[in-house]
């Protein structure tokens, strides 16, 4: 498994910002450490990599809406299956869903139809 610095270096080789998002998962060992915000900040300061392009992937949504908020990057939860996850998960400042209520599995060219008419929506 690849550490949150390793994946930056890979995509920013040094000299770009990337122009996508990269999610990251975070083990709940991970959690225990207090100076995690710190070092993942570190990370992105020294890598000069624009924030709003990492997501970071935790288990507890609580705890990963608190982090995201903290680290002013976005947050991601995984099996969003009805409407009210949904609202629920909003309600903890949650931006991106996953799962069955935001899109049910699709062939690629349904994806790209989907990415343009989400894409034309923002």
């Amino acid at each position: 498994m690849f550490s949150l610095d390793e994946i930056l270096k890979v995509l920013t080789n040094g000299e770009f910002t990337p122009f996508f998002s990269t999610s990251v998962n975070l083990s709940l060992s991970s959690l225990v450490d207090k100076k995690l915000a710190d070092k993942i900040i570190q990370i992105v300061k020294n890598l000069e990599v624009d924030p709003k392009f990492i997501i970071l992937e935790i288990t507890e949504t609580a705890a990963m809406t608190e982090m995201a908020g903290k680290l002013q990057i976005k947050c991601m939860a995984e099996g969003v299956e009805t409407k009210i996850d949904w609202e629920q998960l909003k309600s903890m400042k949650c931006d991106i869903g996953q799962g069955y209520f935001i899109a049910k599995p699709m062939s690629l060219d349904d994806f790209l139809i989907f990415c343009n008419l989400v894409s034309e929506e923002n």
